[in-house]
């Protein structure tokens, strides 16, 4: 009978271990899931910023010539001429 006992007792034991096991590996999990969205979120917003910068880098590097006062070439900033198709300086395609 005290062997049936101390054998119920280890077995409760060894169940609370595979739950208490089990609770953790759940919170674990979930808190791997929830860095893993916080991290998609971060990408995306960076992925944004970036397309931002890149139409600004795009939309100052095809400014047109109008000014022949002011007018610089727009990759290396040498002063041209509005009349002329590229940059002396760097061979850049300008737009009229």
């Amino acid at each position: 009978m005290q062997e049936v006992a101390i054998y119920m007792v280890i077995m409760v034991i060894f169940i609370l271990v595979i739950i208490i096991a089990g609770i953790y590996l759940t919170y674990k999990i979930i808190q791997f899931i929830v860095v893993s969205v916080n991290l998609y979120k971060e990408m995306v917003q960076n992925q944004k910023r970036m397309i931002e910068l890149l139409k600004k880098i795009k939309s100052k590097s095809r400014t047109e010539i109008t000014d022949t006062k002011s007018a610089v070439c727009p990759s290396c900033g040498t002063k041209i001429k509005s009349e002329d198709k590229y940059c002396d300086n760097c061979s850049f395609k300008l737009k009229k």
